[in-house]
């Protein structure tokens, strides 16, 4: 392989592993983003949430998504651990979590909603596809 061809597989793994990381920290990041609407919530005067009182129904089934979401994600990332796995599609393992939680190893917004595109991403590089345009890709 040469130099350019190295580099350009080196910035892509760097790529995969951010989203990596931005989907292992999924739930933290999720969960806070609830948090954050129930702290709007309560900040509203009483009569507002007299009238919005089903919103809290709301952040309660929210947590529930979060954590269904999450348990996607952390399996389909499982499968990308094993050792039959090719080197460049491997998932690292999930970095260490301070006292509330939060992923030591935080992710930029922008990297996480690098997640959006991953599953298609990691799908068609197990095809056998690599190289090709990604459907969608414009990149020229």
């Amino acid at each position: 392989m040469d130099g350019a061809k190295a580099e350009e597989v080196e910035q892509e793994r760097e790529a995969f592993i951010k989203i990596c990381r931005a989907i292992q920290g999924y739930a933290a990041d999720a969960a806070e983003e609830v948090h954050r609407w129930e702290r709007m919530f309560e900040r509203l005067p009483p009569a507002h949430q007299t009238l919005l009182a089903h919103h809290r129904d709301k952040h309660v089934e929210a947590y529930r998504c979060v954590s269904r979401n999450d348990k996607f994600l952390q399996g389909m990332l499982a499968t990308y651990m094993g050792d039959d796995v090719p080197p460049h599609l491997r998932v690292p393992p999930a970095e260490g979590t301070d006292a509330t939680g939060r992923s030591l190893h935080r992710v930029a917004p922008a990297d996480v909603e690098l997640t959006s595109g991953a599953p298609e991403r990691l799908r068609h590089d197990c095809r056998g596809h690599r190289g090709q345009p990604r459907r969608g890709d414009n990149k020229k």
